[in-house]
C-alpha cells in the first residue's frame, strides 16, 4: 500500500506555451485528496475506486471532437490534473492496467498560446509515464479513457 496527500484545489503543473486562464479554460476543484494504491493494485482516491471510463456513444466507430467529448464528461466525478502531475512524480501508484491506454483528465482544460483548447494526458512510452496534451479541436477516437473517481 502507498499513499500520498494532494491538495488538488492548487493550479496544476502547466506545459509550456499553456495557461490556465482565459475563456474555456476549467479546473475543477476537488479539495485534499488521499491518494492510495492498495494491495489489489488498483488506485483510490479518499477510499472512492478510480475507474478508466471510455465515453461510446451509440453509432460504434463514431469519432467526436475533444469538445463534445468535454461537454459528455461535464457531469461525471472526472479527474484534475493535479492527480495527474501526483502520478507523474509517484508513478509506483499508477495501476498497471494504465500502460495500455492514454489516460485523460478532463477535469483541467488549459488554453494554448494559438488560443486552441487542450486537455492532458498520462501516456506509458519508454518504459515510463509521459504527460501529453490533446486539442480538442481534432477529432478523437472515442475509446481514450478517462479516470473518473467513484463514489466510497
Amino acid at each position: 500500500m502507498h499513499l500520498i496527500y494532494i491538495d488538488t484545489d492548487r493550479e496544476p503543473e502547466i506545459p509550456d506555451r499553456m495557461r490556465l486562464w482565459g475563456s474555456g479554460t476549467e479546473h475543477r476543484p476537488m479539495g485534499y485528496v488521499e491518494l492510495e494504491k492498495r494491495a489489489d493494485g488498483k488506485l483510490y482516491a479518499n477510499d472512492g475506486e478510480i475507474n478508466l471510463y471510455v465515453f461510446n456513444p451509440n453509432d460504434a466507430g463514431k469519432s467526436l471532437t475533444g469538445h463534445e467529448v468535454r461537454r459528455a464528461f461535464a457531469s461525471y466525478r472526472v479527474l484534475n490534473a493535479c492527480i495527474l502531475d501526483a502520478l507523474l512524480k509517484h508513478q509506483d501508484l499508477v495501476p498497471e492496467e494504465w500502460k495500455l491506454a492514454m489516460v485523460f483528465f478532463w477535469g483541467t482544460i488549459l488554453k494554448g498560446i494559438n488560443d486552441h483548447l487542450f486537455v492532458e494526458a498520462l501516456a506509458f512510452k519508454d518504459g515510463r509515464f509521459a504527460r501529453i496534451t490533446m486539442p480538442l479541436d481534432c477529432k478523437w477516437i472515442t475509446r481514450f479513457p478517462a479516470a473518473l473517481l467513484q463514489p466510497a
